[in-house]
């Protein structure tokens, strides 16, 4: 295992949740449904988390986390979420589904490689949490229509 690898691929992961949590800022306060807005809090709070606990991993392989800032990838994320949470709430919401489903992707990427076997279940970990948060979502959007 290549450890220079593995912090490659937290800082990756990491800098995308960044992102994402600035793009849920866009969205929540274009949700009119309180119960989608609420599970947008909470998805956003997962995201936070997982920030937290890959920052935590990074450290102790001997490497700094990125800053709490968004790259250009995640200022192009948070204008084009705003600009379909513009629409309203469907907007928003497809906005979030479209930032889920992307996040489970990088994270599918990311398990790809071999890795330490705490990273790899922290990465299935925080990506059962965006599942989750998906599927509670489209739940919340059957039940709103």
């Amino acid at each position: 295992m290549d450890p220079a690898h593995t912090i490659r691929q937290l800082e990756s992961l990491t800098q995308f949740e960044i992102d994402v949590i600035k793009a849920y800022d866009q969205a929540i306060v274009h949700l009119e449904e309180p119960a989608l807005r609420e599970e947008l809090y909470r998805s956003k709070a997962d995201s936070e988390r997982h920030v937290l606990e890959m920052s935590e991993v990074m450290r102790a392989l001997g490497a700094e986390p990125p800053a709490f800032a968004r790259n250009l990838k995640g200022y192009l994320m948070a204008c084009i979420t705003a600009m379909r949470s513009a629409n309203g709430s469907d907007g928003a919401v497809r906005a979030i589904q479209a930032i889920g489903a992307a996040t489970r992707e990088r994270y599918a990427q990311a398990m790809e490689w071999e890795m330490p076997m705490e990273v790899r279940a922290m990465f299935q970990a925080n990506e059962a949490d965006v599942r989750r948060h998906l599927d509670v979502l489209a739940g919340e959007i059957a039940h709103a229509h």
